[in-house]
């Protein structure tokens, strides 16, 4: 195409276009003709998006400071400020000392919803921050932080509040003293459980100021056979309502006397074994925690890729190990070794292992396998899943020589409590459930407490006898031996209280030492004796 010709065609092009512009003009200009839509102009703003909205009154909440096993409630105000339901998914309290209640599961435009939470302080210690989450369909804030937080005291207080070893070396026993302060009102007492297992370790209890101080002196009786961690709980008992034992953790780990740590090398298989030769090194702390001096004499290893070599840090006390491999270095199937020599007695030679370190793959992790459907598990337990069914038919003498049998129980309520004397759980259930057993009782309620075995050595009737008194329950009871009622109420946790219909049915099951447990009886028993079914909130989930 020749210039003169491309140049004709551009003009007549750009006439085109200006007409173009020109007419559109002159239309928007003639009265009742539509406007022109200028290019790219936006259109209408769309109505605003639907959406739910959370929002909390206050997402923090300081409950102060409360004494150690207080029973703390807040109720956190969530109001919906959008424009679409918002569906509360989940609550979760936020640990395991936190309980959610009853909460509305959506909320409409405007409306505002309670969300109680119970907080149990037993097992708290000085400052405390829990959080709280509510999962919901907002799409901003899927899952809104609450706060709550506190300061525990309690009423007696361990300083240290465990006895810890640490790591321990050679044979001769070592003590620690613990300070026990009792800073309530009322007088102390104190008394070591005489059935609490201390295995490797020894507890003494002394009294230094009458009712408001103690020693615990706690002993760790070596030497042990074994090297690694020992771990064991000794137990108090107290004449307080709010806390009726007290547990003092006692722990070491025991080293040998000659001990090398790591205790084995791993090597981790390369990545790339084609790779360019690089070295890696491993270190080992030999240390000696005798009296007398051990020497080092040589390090070597029987697989000739190693340079070892070793350097004093306390001569005769503290030494370095050095192993310097290739970095492409795989381990052979049957494993290699360190040798150290000393001039030791007893222990010339210490073979330290150098071990594969297993790196699970995609090729080595087993393929799944496809199975049948599992329905799924009900949210119940053994026990409480016969709750509705005639209870099982047995025979039990208590301590007082009376009978106790369904036949015996037949047009009474009776309240079965399933309990060991080794169960640190069950002792803090006993004292609350006394609280209420003579109210009950004097409206015809029978209470026994069944006392079951638990662990390997057979409980006799004196070591649960000796709990009681020492709680001050004053209940009726009748050993189980074999514990063959207990399994006959699928009593596999102790304490587990089983509550009998006056037709002999199994009414309600309760498992633990509940947060709200004297709430939840007087609801079981006062529906029983209004001869009324027990409101579905007063017994576990159905499902």
């Amino acid at each position: 195409m020749s210039a003169v010709r491309f140049w004709s065609r551009v003009r007549w092009a750009g006439g085109l276009i200006a007409l173009g512009v020109w007419t559109s003009w002159v239309v928007a200009q003639v009265p009742g003709s539509a406007p022109a839509r200028a290019l790219n102009a936006p259109s209408a703003t769309p109505p605003a998006n639907t959406r739910p909205v959370i929002t909390v009154d206050n997402a923090v909440h300081d409950f102060g400071t409360n004494w150690a096993g207080t029973r703390l409630e807040h109720t956190f105000k969530i109001t919906n400020t959008g424009n679409a339901t918002l569906e509360i998914r989940e609550v979760r309290p936020g640990c395991s000392c936190a309980t959610a209640g009853a909460y509305p599961k959506s909320l409409q435009p405007g409306e505002t919803g309670s969300f109680p939470l119970v907080l149990d302080t037993t097992s708290i210690y000085g400052q405390y921050t829990r959080t709280p989450v509510i999962a919901s369909n907002d799409p901003a804030t899927p899952q809104l932080m609450l706060q709550l937080k506190g300061t525990v005291k309690r009423i007696i207080e361990v300083s240290p509040p465990m006895a810890s070893f640490g790591v321990v070396y050679g044979g001769t026993p070592q003590t620690l003293t613990l300070k026990i302060v009792n800073n309530g009102e009322a007088p102390l007492q104190l008394a070591l459980d005489p059935f609490a297992s201390a295995g490797p370790f020894r507890f003494e209890l002394t009294e230094t100021t009458p009712g408001k101080a103690f020693e615990l002196k706690v002993t760790a009786m070596m030497p042990f056979d074994t090297p690694g961690l020992k771990r064991t709980e000794g137990r108090l008992m107290t004449n307080l309502a709010s806390q009726r034992d007290l547990t003092v953790i006692a722990s070491l780990v025991v080293r040998d006397r000659l001990d090398v740590q790591p205790p084995s090398v791993m090597v981790y298989p390369p990545a790339d074994p084609a790779a360019a030769m690089t070295t890696m090194t491993r270190l080992l702390s030999f240390t000696n925690s005798g009296a007398d001096p051990v020497k080092i004499l040589e390090v070597s290893s029987d697989e000739p890729q190693f340079k070892v070599s070793f350097q004093p840090q306390l001569a005769g006390k503290n030494y370095l190990v050095r192993i310097e491999m290739p970095g492409n270095y795989a381990v052979p199937p049957e494993g290699r070794k360190i040798v150290i020599k000393t001039d030791d007695k007893t222990k010339p030679v210490l073979h330290v292992p150098v071990i594969k370190a297993f790196t699970p793959t995609a090729a080595t992790r087993p393929a799944p396998v496809a199975s049948a459907p599992v329905a799924p598990r009900s949210a119940r337990r053994p026990a409480e899943l016969m709750i509705g069914q005639k209870a099982p038919d047995f025979k039990l003498t208590t301590v007082s020589g009376k009978s106790a049998s369904p036949a015996d129980f037949s047009g009474k309520i009776t309240v079965l409590d399933f309990v060991s004397s080794r169960c640190g759980y069950c002792k803090r259930q006993l004292p609350r459930v006394e609280t209420l057993r003579p109210k009950y009782e004097e409206k015809g309620v029978r209470y026994l407490i069944v006392g079951e075995t638990m662990g390997r050595n057979e409980e006799t009737k004196e070591m649960l006898q000796a709990v009681l008194t020492q709680l001050n329950v004053k209940a009726d009871f009748a050993m189980d031996a074999g514990n063959t009622v207990g399994r006959m109420f699928q009593a596999t946790g102790y304490p587990t209280m089983v509550i009998l219909g006056k037709t002999g049915m199994i009414e309600a099951v309760n498992i633990g030492n509940k947060v709200d447990l004297e709430d939840l009886m007087k609801g079981q028993l006062d529906a029983l004796l209004d001869g009324k079914a027990i409101p579905d909130k007063f017994l576990p989930p159905k499902g």
